[in-house]
Order: structure tokens, then C-alpha cells, then sequence
């Protein structure tokens, strides 16, 4: 999405560092823009290469990989002749598990003792992200510039390729096959577009400092998945199916972005 992003925004000469694990296509549609790719294991890369802007994407398999990765990567960035400006790719699961409608601001984080309310998956993953971010504030204190953003829910072509409800919903409209949800409780969502969501990180990493600015990134509107889903099989002439039943429980994940919206002036112009 960030290279699609610069591709059809940027109108100056940039080199595009892409260290990662699994190969990936990229269609070269402007000629300023070079994407230079490096395949391999993060912990095997001995040089990051001289830039401005760092995005730090790196997701492990357990925690103990991400210390390790994290410890890496701090000895790397020692090495800059002159330092760039970094954004930490975080989640708001670190702001507590939503059961009621309340848009979480910044300021709002749980205790690590609180992590066990979450499934195994996103327990070790919320527990990841919170030692990523008591990381990136100690980078801050040391001197270098950073920044902090919160993700929230997108949508997009590249989106579209892995499972989420959003995607499954898009598909299926395009496939002209039934919407089939399998949710149990009320599930109330967001969605910023993958265009929106590049030029939201962008600017955020641009606007790093050493105070260590935390941004929600996200459409602040919320969804209904059922009513959504409901108009959109009635549209196009398809079935709405359930899986499941759906209890009174609410699922509510969606951002509060006044902060963005204030010092950034950062908007939604995807609808």
C-alpha cells in the first residue's frame, strides 16, 4: 500500500528500501519512484541502507523472536551517518478489549496484567506491541526521532487478499456469491482506505520527534457489519447468510482520531 501510495502520489525522485521475508510484485508505473528489494531473514541483515524515513513493520512469531529482532535492529540503526526519522507499526489492542461503544483515545493503555483477557493469538501478540512501544520511548529518550501509530481497520485492493470480514463481504460481491458472516456478537467497525491509511503513516513518520508522538490511525466512523451487510446483498441481489447466531454482546473497534485529525490535520478522502 506505502509503495502503491508513492507511486501515484510523489512527483519526486525516491528509492523505496523494501527488507522482507516472502517475495512480492510490484507493477513500476512511475518512473521516479525505485523499489529496491532485500529477501531475508531480518536477524541475517547486516546494514540498513541511508535514508529518511524508517518504517519498523516487523512481525514475529513469539515474543521472544521479537526481542530478538527489536535488539537487532537497535544495534543497526547506531551505524546512520546521519539518523532518520522512525514509525512503529503498532495495534490498538494495547487499549483494552472493547465490549461497549467507546472510541479509545491515545492516552488509554492496559496494565500487562490485563493481557490475559485475550485469546492466545492476541495475547502474545498485544504483549509484542506493548514491549515494542516501551522500546521505541527508549529510543526516543536516547536521542532519536519517533513515532508511535495505533492501527485500527483498512480496506483496499491489497486488503482484499487476506481474510478479514471486509474482504470476505467485498468478495463475495464481486464474485456474485452470498455474503456469509460468522460473527456471534454485534460487530461494530471502521474502515480507512489503504490510500488514506499510506499517506496517514507517511506523515506521521515525517512528524517523529523525540517526544514520541502515539497517533490512532482509522475512520472514525463506525459500521454496523449486519446493517452494512444487509443493504449490500439487497443491492446486488445476493443472500445474507449466518453462521452463527448473534448475541446482544458488542464488538466495538473503532478509533477516536481527534489527535490526527488536530496536529496532522490528517482526514479520511476515500469514502
Amino acid at each position: 500500500s506505502l509503495i502503491n501510495y508513492f507511486q501515484k502520489s510523489n512527483s519526486k525522485k525516491t528509492i523505496i528500501h523494501c527488507i522482507s521475508r516472502s517475495r512480492f510484485k510490484t507493477i513500476n508505473i512511475n518512473k521516479k519512484i525505485k523499489v529496491k528489494k532485500k529477501y531475508n531473514f531480518f536477524l541475517k541483515i547486516k546494514k540498513l541502507p541511508e535514508t529518511d524515513l524508517i518504517f519498523y513493520f516487523i512481525k514475529s512469531k513469539n515474543f521472544l523472536k521479537e526481542k530478538r529482532n527489536f535488539r537487532h535492529f537497535s544495534k543497526l540503526i547506531q551505524n546512520f551517518k546521519e539518523k532518520p526519522k522512525f514509525l512503529l507499526s503498532s495495534s490498538s489492542s494495547i487499549q483494552g478489549s472493547i465490549s461497549k461503544k467507546k472510541k479509545f483515545d491515545e492516552f488509554t493503555k492496559i496494565k500487562p496484567k490485563k493481557f490475559n483477557q485475550y485469546d492466545n493469538y492476541k495475547k502474545n501478540y498485544t504483549k509484542q506491541k506493548f514491549y515494542l512501544e516501551n522500546e521505541f520511548l527508549k529510543l526516543s529518550k536516547n536521542g532519536f526521532k519517533v513515532s508511535i501509530a495505533r492501527c485500527f481497520s483498512f480496506y483496499g485492493e491489497k486488503i482484499l487478499e487476506y481474510n478479514y470480514v471486509i474482504s470476505s463481504i467485498i468478495n463475495s460481491i464481486r464474485n456474485k456469491n452470498d455474503i456469509v458472516l460468522d460473527n456471534q456478537s454485534k460487530v461494530i467497525r471502521s474502515y480507512l482506505h489503504e490510500y488514506d491509511l499510506a499517506k496517514w503513516l507517511i506523515k506521521i513518520c515525517k512528524n517523529s520527534s523525540k517526544d514520541c508522538s502515539v497517533f490512532n490511525v482509522g475512520s472514525n466512523i463506525d459500521i454496523d457489519m449486519v446493517k452494512i451487510s444487509k443493504k449490500l446483498a439487497k443491492k446486488n441481489n445476493l443472500k445474507l447468510k449466518f453462521k452463527n447466531n448473534i448475541n446482544k454482546k458488542l464488538d466495538y473497534y473503532v478509533p477516536n482520531t481527534k489527535r490526527a485529525q488536530k496536529i496532522l490535520k490528517l482526514t479520511n478522502t476515500k469514502a
